[in-house]
């Protein structure tokens, strides 16, 4: 099972990183802000528009390049003592906006502690999509972009980093591109 650790330094220098990460989708040109919280047994870090006193994270929302789309990206770290962290979980999640109604598009996810004994930790461990907009079962299904280089991906959190930076890269062409530009991104 993957073990991506880092500590408490590495992850306050990590907010930079994330945040230019980010930007490539972001409407903010430097990108989303990136905020360091405790919780629970362990940290959140997660991107916003602002600084914001919500505290539940699931809740933090950044906007895109594409018109009526917002994101909300979250690291979850466990604690594996004084002073180390290993990543539990980093989910990017696209939201549409409709009548004023948020509606969850696309998600990239990683579950890199998924346990052997899951059917589809064999997909959910490295960087993978639901299409929520499909509907079932598509919204359900991991489908897994790094499966075949799993171990490589999962080798350090640089290496994981990369892995979704090209996969961000793919929802900003591929996908975010094909609807109008946000006011502030169409300059």
């Amino acid at each position: 099972m993957a073990q991506l650790i880092l500590t408490t330094r590495k992850l306050l220098d990590r907010r930079q990183m994330l945040r230019s990460l980010l930007k490539k989708i972001s409407l903010v040109a430097d990108g989303p802000v990136v905020t360091l919280r405790s919780f629970g047994q362990g940290l959140v870090m997660g991107a916003q528009d602002a600084e914001m006193k919500v505290a539940d994270y699931r809740s933090w929302r950044f906007a895109l390049c594409a018109k009526s789309f917002r994101g909300n990206y979250f690291e979850y770290w466990n604690s594996n003592g004084k002073d180390a962290f290993s990543l539990y979980r980093a989910y990017l999640n696209i939201y549409q906006m409709k009548c004023g109604e948020e509606a969850e598009f696309l998600c990239l996810h990683t579950d890199p502690q998924e346990p052997n004994s899951s059917h589809a930790a064999k997909y959910k461990r490295g960087p993978h999509f639901h299409i929520s907009v499909a509907g079932d079962p598509f919204k359900h299904a991991h489908i897994a972009l790094n499966h075949q280089f799993l171990p490589s991906v999962l080798k350090t959190p640089q290496t994981l980093t990369h892995a979704f930076q090209c996969a961000i890269q793919m929802i900003r062409d591929e996908i975010l591109s094909q609807f109008e530009p946000s006011d502030s991104a169409a300059a």
